[in-house]
């Protein structure tokens, strides 16, 4: 069953991988090239043959300009124009690697899960999970979220947290907001000229709720 399951998962990822550089308009060998593997190992991969690691997809998703969650979000955003970012992709994918290995070790030890007892909770050998916890091989996505899934936890939590992915999904994520604005609003952020009030409110939103009642009190005693 879970082999199945992780089957499916590789088809529909694959898919997912396929839109993205296709509405992007990227070659397959540009998409390689970011994901550190080679163009053959990508076509497997669109083909759902075999599953990337979730260092590769957060890679070609900071390549394609879209949101991670996006080759597993049940409610995907169309993909913009790819970022063109200057990042050390191999690097990238290397370090993150190892931080999830870190990550998966912890997540087990929370549960006083042994290495066998995981691997045999997911219908794979101890070594791998060996493996996988040092970093020393990709853990392929659908077997991860598979291991996330029998040690109680979530996606979320392996994401990245403080790189260049993290700083894109912020960023992403604020400009996702500011489109969100009534026109009026977001007419009024933008003009320099209203700088000092946004400064203003930004301290009043430091303030207590006592101190603006305070404050308020205050000002209508000077009114009145």
């Amino acid at each position: 069953m879970l082999a199945e399951t992780t089957q499916n998962q590789a088809k529909n990822l694959g898919s997912r991988i396929t839109e993205a550089r296709s509405a992007a308009n990227q070659s397959a060998e540009a998409c390689a090239r970011v994901m550190n593997i080679t163009p053959e190992r990508l076509e497997l991969y669109e083909a759902g043959e075999q599953s990337p690691s979730l260092p590769e997809i957060e890679s070609m998703a900071l390549f394609l300009n879209i949101p991670p969650d996006y080759f597993w979000s049940d409610h995907p955003e169309i993909p913009a124009e790819p970022a063109g970012k200057s990042v050390d992709y191999g690097r990238l994918i290397a370090l993150r690697q190892r931080i999830i290995g870190v990550l998966l070790a912890q997540a087990r030890a929370q549960v006083n899960f042994t290495p066998k007892q995981l691997a045999e909770k997911v219908d794979l050998s101890e070594e791998q999970i060996r493996s996988f916890e040092m970093g020393e091989q990709p853990i392929p996505l659908p077997v991860l979220e598979a291991m996330i899934l029998a040690l109680g936890t979530d996606l979320e939590q392996f994401l990245d947290q403080k790189g260049p992915i993290k700083k894109w999904r912020l960023s992403h994520e604020t400009l996702q907001r500011f489109q969100e604005l009534p026109p009026e609003i977001q007419e009024f952020v933008t003009k320099p000229v209203n700088m000092p009030y946004l400064e203003v409110a930004m301290r009043l939103s430091e303030v207590t709720v006592e101190r603006l009642r305070s404050i308020a009190e205050g000002l209508l005693e000077i009114t009145y």
